[in-house]
């Protein structure tokens, strides 16, 4: 994406529906409703009119959503959603897709942070190069599940200085020396 490029949220949003649209035609007003109401449902109603590359990393990421949401889609893929976005993008970005979800919308995205996964979403896939485990983050985060995905350890890092960590069924971490972490 040429964040620099001169188009406007709303425009960048109704580009997503082309199809509907057509090629080489402008888009109507029953286009820009629907733009305009995804762009509500993403919080971003009063960036209709601001060029897309003054936005922050957050804020496009839910114009790419409300581009989706614009083209009435059942099924959002995203990867790696809340890379590169801080806390607080991060917290909003979860509330839209909380809320999308619980109105029908089925959610699939890829993370590398197991956190993450364990703390806010109901199903979890672990894969590499097959699927190792699917179901619940209880389920999914074993040790012997993590040991498959990353090798016989969990290497964290306590300050600047690494610490073998085991990972149990219940969340809990051990460390080589036996000592219980949450």
């Amino acid at each position: 994406v040429d964040w620099n490029f001169p188009v406007s949220v709303l425009d960048a949003v109704m580009m997503g529906m082309w199809q509907e649209v057509g090629w080489f035609r402008r888009p109507g007003r029953s286009q820009a409703a629907k733009a305009l109401e995804a762009l509500d449902r993403v919080g971003l109603s009063e960036f209709g009119k601001r060029q897309v590359g003054e936005l922050s990393g957050g804020q496009r990421r839910r114009v790419f959503i409300a581009r989706a949401l614009a083209q009435q889609a059942d099924i959002l893929l995203l990867d790696e959603p809340f890379s590169g976005v801080d806390i607080a993008a991060e917290s909003d970005l979860m509330v839209i897709l909380r809320r999308l979800n619980s109105e029908g919308i089925t959610l699939l995205l890829s993370t590398h942070d197991l956190e993450l996964a364990r703390e806010q979403f109901d199903k979890v896939l672990a894969l590499r190069r097959k699927v190792i485990a699917f179901g619940s983050p209880k389920t999914v985060f074993t040790r012997d599940h993590l040991a498959e995905l990353y090798g016989k350890r969990v290497i964290a890092y306590e300050g600047d200085m690494p610490a073998e960590v085991f990972i149990d069924e219940h969340g809990c971490c051990e460390d080589h020396e036996g000592h219980q972490h949450p």
